[in-house]
């Protein structure tokens, strides 16, 4: 970008930079929403079943984190079972290559001899 642009870019966008509730005939949607919730967060009902939501809060967290840990642990594993195959193939194709060799050799040295 050239410096005449980056000089200029806030004179051309002043309706964009500007925050919300200074433009005139514009509500911002961030303000009503805040209204509606704190609405929703005033406590009502029995303070049981709050508690009771609350321990079923904790334990849906627990239960996320125990699945996201299980699906990195199993992430893990396959990926390293995948690098140890691709390994193992990479080797077996060396000694695959190598006794061609041995067998090719071993064949010139009969028919010469």
């Amino acid at each position: 970008m050239s410096f005449d642009f980056l000089d200029r870019v806030v004179e051309g966008f002043p309706f964009l930079l500007a925050p919300l509730s200074q433009v005139k005939g514009v509500t911002s949607p961030v303000i009503t929403q805040h209204a509606q919730t704190q609405e929703a967060v005033a406590p009502s009902g029995n303070p049981l079943f709050r508690t009771i939501g609350g321990f079923g809060d904790a334990i849906s967290s627990q239960a996320a984190s125990i699945a996201d840990f299980v699906q990195s642990g199993a992430h893990d594993l396959s990926s390293s079972a995948l690098d140890k195959v691709r390994s193992i193939g990479e080797e077996v194709e060396r000694k695959r290559e190598l006794i061609g060799k041995h067998v090719s050799a071993f064949t010139n040295q009969a028919m010469s001899s």
